[in-house]
């Protein structure tokens, strides 16, 4: 058996590993969730974009401006922004121009990239006073999560539903969803996450706080993590590229091989 994908399928696991983190999102406190073939959607009363989700559409044409509409009003109903990823299978092939039409504004098309476990660049220099170190408990849930809403900015309110959600998902070990923190003398500086499923590995939450950037911190994160996911029979390494983090996971030895759009829909 083939130790990784073939390059083709690379795109198709990116997407396929972030629909399979999808279940997660009924978790959220007040969540209407919702998953069909044709499209998957959680819409909160936490009014920030992260928490109100829209992927996986596979939508018939005739019926793209009824499904957009629908989900819309949702978001109108509970005061909350929308979030709508479209990845490289999403349907009708003019989707993008359909969610301009009713209202969503296009934030970014952020890369998609994978890398082979089994080729990584692991000659990474170890920035000084790093320490590595995995959730076990709802204290160091707690922590990971501070650590990652200062990386990502977040207001406090959204912090806080995010911790709720994490700790409602739970930290069994049957369920192999791992979060890390990153400890510079012993102050928590760095956040990521890993979802596997299917053999591939899912980088998320991939966070440093700024006064701790440009060290190497996140690389390291990175390849502690994906070193982890090859322990446990992964293959292949997917995520989603923020702007600052392309240079970081090129330098693991990830590439390119899709874009995701983001659209974003507010209330009035």
């Amino acid at each position: 058996m083939n130790r990784v994908l073939p390059v083709h399928s690379f795109g198709e696991a990116i997407e396929t590993n972030l629909f399979s983190y999808f279940p997660f999102f009924s978790k959220l406190p007040g969540v209407d969730h919702h998953e069909d073939p044709a499209i998957m959607w959680s819409v909160t009363d936490i009014a920030y974009p992260l928490f109100n989700c829209i992927l996986g559409a596979r939508i018939q044409a005739p019926d793209v401006d009824t499904v957009i509409e629908g989900i819309i009003a949702r978001g109108r109903s509970k005061k909350v922004p929308l979030l709508w990823w479209i990845g490289p299978d999403s349907q009708p092939a003019d989707l993008a121009d359909a969610l301009i039409r009713h209202g969503f504004g296009h934030e970014a098309n952020v890369p998609g990239m994978a890398a082979d476990l089994f080729a990584l660049n692991e000659t990474l220099p170890m920035p000084p006073g790093l320490v590595i170190t995995q959730v076990q408990d709802a204290d160091s849930l707690n922590t990971w999560c501070r650590t990652a809403a200062a990386g990502f900015e977040m207001p406090a309110f959204a912090a806080q539903a995010w911790h709720d959600w994490y700790l409602r998902i739970g930290l069994s070990p049957q369920v192999p969803l791992y979060h890390y923190i990153g400890w510079q003398h012993g102050r928590p500086v760095a956040s990521a996450t890993l979802w596997s499923s299917g053999g591939v590995a899912g980088i998320y939450n991939v966070a440093t706080v700024a006064n701790a950037r440009r060290q190497g911190i996140a690389s390291i994160m990175n390849l502690e993590l994906l070193r982890c996911a090859r322990s446990i029979g992964c293959r292949v390494g997917v995520l989603h590229a923020s702007s600052m983090g392309v240079g970081v996971y090129q330098r693991l030895g990830f590439k390119e091989y899709c874009r995701i759009g983001h659209y974003l829909w507010s209330p009035e």
